[in-house]
């Protein structure tokens, strides 16, 4: 990247740490004339509920041509829901930035429990949550109804996010938001899930030609996840329920932002031995992909550092990585973890995610607001030395579910 934009991140970056020391956010507005409940389905028939605030930035602000993804904590003993202590507020601090916003309940949590008999033939679905071997299935769910199973089941939750993209594509095509650039920004589990989901977007590729059936040449110069800009993780978890997942976390982690460049901040409390060891390991896995794909170039920007700042491997290498637009946010003297990150220390993370934000829409500037919904398209996921899997066929409205266990087999 550009010198200037080094200069402009860092300057950035280290107003966004003074933030999180001390800085707090503004009272959030009290009515919600830009803003309204939605509702959408997936594609296994779950009725999600949310909010979607449209772009209405204040008079200094400009709209940004960007649209932020906003994914609470999911939690078997405590739940979870978009509802919770600080969410609103930094929707509507994005908002009045210029971001378009969308926050949603993942099913089972908050007011996202309807589901339709479609969704008890999904496997998935039956096996894992109860009331899926019943002559008649209930009509809604909680999130008790699979906590006993959540290691098996919480990974298929991606398919809400999927969704939600879906719903925010559609807004995109009536010109309402810009799923071209997207910013997606999770707490705990939440997290995780959405750095599935983006790394997922990566494998996903538009078909060109093909015919009805499965398609049989793939452009894969352009995988969906070019429209990703950004990701901010609140304590990004490395397990989903009571499995264990690192490993992938970390490779879904440096496939975005070692090898496809999208920014990623990591915010965490200071005091949080775990949460200080789990970002470390992950800024690790980061680099370590960026020096895979570009050992001699990595190696020599490195000792540049080391040599011009006087400065340790350990500190060159975190600096190279700040100067690629990725950096870590310590919450200082606290101890809290995932959603309630945002309302601590009088909310000063909400305006160091603003701050963060603010460099690399700047570096990655507008980006054409093109037609996404096309029943017409046809999608592959395409792994290496694997058969591609068919996504959505020609003439279908919808894509078919994620394929969960390739992506956590990474």
């Amino acid at each position: 990247m550009c010198n200037g934009f080094r200069l402009f991140f860092m300057a950035a970056l280290g107003a966004a740490m003074c933030s999180l020391a001390a800085r707090g956010a503004d009272d959030p507005k009290k009515d919600d004339d830009a803003s309204k409940p939605v509702k959408f389905d997936t594609i296994d028939g779950v009725e999600l509920e949310g909010r979607f605030y449209a772009a209405v930035p204040k008079t200094k602000a400009k709209a940004k041509e960007a649209t932020v993804l906003l994914l609470h904590n999911i939690n078997s003993k405590t739940g979870g829901s978009s509802n919770q202590p600080g969410w609103d507020e930094l929707a509507r601090m994005l908002q009045d930035d210029g971001y378009s916003v969308l926050k949603f309940d993942f099913r089972g949590f908050g007011n996202s429990t309807n589901v339709s008999s479609q969704f008890w033939k999904e496997p998935y679905n039956s096996n894992n949550v109860r009331g899926g071997k019943a002559v008649k299935p209930p009509s809604t769910i909680n999130h008790k109804d699979f906590d006993n199973k959540a290691g098996e089941y919480y990974p298929y939750l991606v398919n809400d996010i999927a969704a939600a993209k879906a719903y925010l594509d559609r807004r995109n095509d009536a010109g309402q938001a810009n799923t071209s650039s997207l910013i997606v920004i999770g707490a705990g589990e939440g997290a995780t899930l959405g750095a599935m989901w983006m790394a997922s977007e990566w494998h996903r590729h538009k078909v060109n030609g093909g015919g009805v059936g499965f398609p049989v040449k793939l452009n894969l110069e352009e995988p969906e996840g070019r429209d990703e800009a950004a990701a901010i993780w609140l304590n990004i978890s490395p397990k989903l329920g009571n499995r264990e997942i690192p490993t992938a976390v970390h490779s879904w982690l440096a496939e975005m932002s070692g090898s496809n460049n999208v920014a990623m901040g990591f915010v965490y409390g200071s005091q949080d031995e775990m949460s200080v060891g789990a970002v470390n390991r992950d800024l690790d896995a980061i680099f370590n992909q960026i020096r895979k794909d570009n050992p001699g170039a990595t190696e020599a920007a490195i000792q540049k550092l080391m040599d011009k700042k006087e400065i340790n491997r350990e500190k060159a290498v975190r600096q190279l990585l700040i100067e690629k637009g990725i950096g870590s946010y310590p919450l200082k003297d606290s101890k809290v973890t995932g959603s309630e990150l945002l309302t601590a220390n009088d909310s000063a993370a909400q305006k160091a995610i603003i701050e963060f934000l603010t460099p690399v829409m700047e570096v990655r500037g507008a980006k054409e607001n093109r037609k996404k919904v096309d029943k017409d398209d046809a999608f592959v996921w395409t792994f290496p030395g694997r058969q591609p899997i068919e996504a959505k066929m020609k003439g279908v409205d919808n894509l078919r579910p994620i394929p969960v266990e390739r992506m956590l087999s990474r």
